[in-house]
């Protein structure tokens, strides 16, 4: 089983004043006993591997503070996609991956962020096998409930940024946690029978709900890997579109108009709209299902989606000023 030691969770304050103030050049120092396991990836942030215990298991994250001196910080949750892990796929024509990416840009503006690796996933604990849409719903507030802890971040003004299947826990998140206050869906699962059937096949949908053991499943990508009855048990109990109901919060929902994997669009970004009550916005893009980035060469249509998630996210937490 993997593991990965407890690292220290406790950011310092780098500033001892109640107002923010940019950096002037190079990052806050710190010292190792405060950041150990931290990597620092320019002037205007900080990133450390934290873990935490959910369940008897350890799931492993990054957690990027702005390093700039402010009191607390707006902090916004990042949820992967199926298959995936923690920093999402890389960005063509960049060294950074999808959420290291976006992690980075929310810290330029003054929002920290936290990316986990779900159970069964990347370094966390588990075996994928057993990923269930619930695991991972538990995952997630369980990383909402670890943030409280921090002394660093504000969780009365907490985002959400979820992708494909992780917009779907997104969702599900918002609408039992009062305290999300903003929430962003990259091409979210809308009806996860219908796209799972599309993924994995009808026949192994079909086959997952009556396995008594491990079923081997091939994507339509090509993967190989098998999973557990509960993770097809799990299509059929949640609706991330009646959960949408339930959330108050601002939405705002981006979409590939040529996504193959979660299709047709618009129409799957649009039913999140039409079921959710308040200030909303749906973005679509010229692009694939992952914003073109294993197929550019220069992240343009992604950038567009970090920029415009950004914004969104500085709006409706909101920044403090310095």
């Amino acid at each position: 089983m993997k593991h990965i030691a407890l690292y220290a969770t406790v950011l310092v304050v780098l500033m001892f004043v109640t107002g923010c103030r940019p950096l002037t050049g190079t990052a806050v120092p710190t010292s190792s006993a405060e950041m150990t396991g931290a990597e620092m990836t320019g002037a205007a942030v900080s990133e450390q591997v934290i873990a935490f215990e959910n369940e008897g298991e350890t799931v492993v994250g990054t957690l990027t503070i702005p390093a700039v001196g402010c009191a607390r910080w707006p902090v916004v949750l990042l949820l992967h996609g199926f298959t995936n892990e923690r920093n999402e796929l890389p960005v063509g024509g960049t060294s950074e991956t999808m959420y290291g990416r976006l992690a980075r840009v929310l810290g330029e503006q003054g929002i920290a962020s936290l990316r986990i690796d779900f159970r069964g996933s990347g370094e966390s604990d588990g075996v994928w096998a057993d990923t269930t849409f619930t695991s991972q719903l538990d995952d997630a507030q369980a990383a909402v409930d670890y943030l409280a802890t921090l002394s660093r971040v504000d969780t009365d003004r907490l985002g959400v940024v979820g992708f494909s299947q992780g917009g779907l826990i997104a969702a599900e998140l918002a609408a039992r946690e009062a305290r999300v206050r903003s929430l962003v869906l990259w091409s979210p699962v809308a009806s996860a029978p219908d796209t799972y059937k599309h993924i994995l096949g009808a026949a192994s949908v079909e086959a997952g709900l009556a396995a008594a053991a491990p079923l081997p499943v091939t994507t339509q990508w090509g993967a190989q890997f098998e999973l557990n009855r509960g993770f097809f048990v799990d299509l059929f109990r949640y609706d991330p579109t009646a959960a949408i109901a339930e959330v108050e919060a601002p939405l705002l929902v981006i979409v590939g108009l040529n996504d193959t994997t979660v299709t047709p669009q618009p129409a799957y970004g649009e039913l999140f709209l039409a079921y959710h009550d308040g200030a909303e916005r749906l973005v679509t893009l010229a692009s694939d299902h992952v914003f073109n980035v294993l197929t550019d060469p220069q992240p343009a249509i992604f950038d567009s989606a970090v920029a415009t998630s950004t914004a969104w996210l500085v709006d409706t937490l909101p920044v403090p000023q310095p």
